[in-house]
């Protein structure tokens, strides 16, 4: 048992190497057959499903470990060593999609995410710098806000003053009849 596991564990492992994805899972759900709580297995399951082809490749997504069953499973029955490195695939995933938010200038979302990791390289500085960039778009969005409130106030007096010079004309004009219907009879 123990060999036909390690054998297709490294099958499994080979097909990941490949980018055959769909057999690596096949493979992983045979050992799973034979032993329901191999950690190996779950976590080949997990990197299939990201099309991850190397254990270290799983730092490299974007997003979140902690949301997929068979990386909670690999966390699950793994040894502490293997939970200890999936953690820190995962905080570095978090990681790189606060940094991908940060670029979109999603500032919100992304120190929310940082906050998240904080201990990680340097998310502490990361939220400061979120911190900084939300203030300058609040900041930016108030003087705006103030210059449309200034435009429709102008925009309102305008229009005032010219309702004004038009009820003027309306009168000039009307005396001016007057005048001529006056000069004529």
């Amino acid at each position: 048992d123990g060999a036909d596991k390690a054998s297709l564990l490294k099958r499994a492992e080979m097909f990941l190497l490949d980018g055959d994805t769909q057999n690596a899972d096949a493979y992983c759900e045979k050992v799973l057959d034979i032993d329901p709580e191999c950690a190996e297995a779950y976590l080949y399951k997990a990197m299939a499903e990201v099309g991850a082809r190397a254990e270290r490749d799983m730092g490299k997504q974007s997003g979140a470990w902690e949301n997929n069953i068979n990386y909670r499973k690999a966390v699950m029955f793994g040894s502490e060593d293997l939970q200890s490195r999936l953690k820190t695939y995962d905080l570095r995933c978090k990681y790189n999609y606060a940094c991908a938010l940060q670029r979109e200038e999603n500032y919100s979302s992304a120190k929310r995410l940082f906050e998240k990791v904080r201990s990680y390289e340097d998310a502490e500085e990361q939220i400061k710098k979120c911190e900084r960039l939300i203030a300058e778009r609040k900041e930016t969005w108030e003087k705006r806000q103030k210059e449309r409130e200034r435009e429709e106030c102008a925009k309102s007096q305008l229009n005032k003053e010219k309702e004004q010079a038009e009820t003027e004309i309306r009168k000039c004009s009307n005396d001016a009849n007057m005048l001529f219907v006056t000069l004529m009879v």
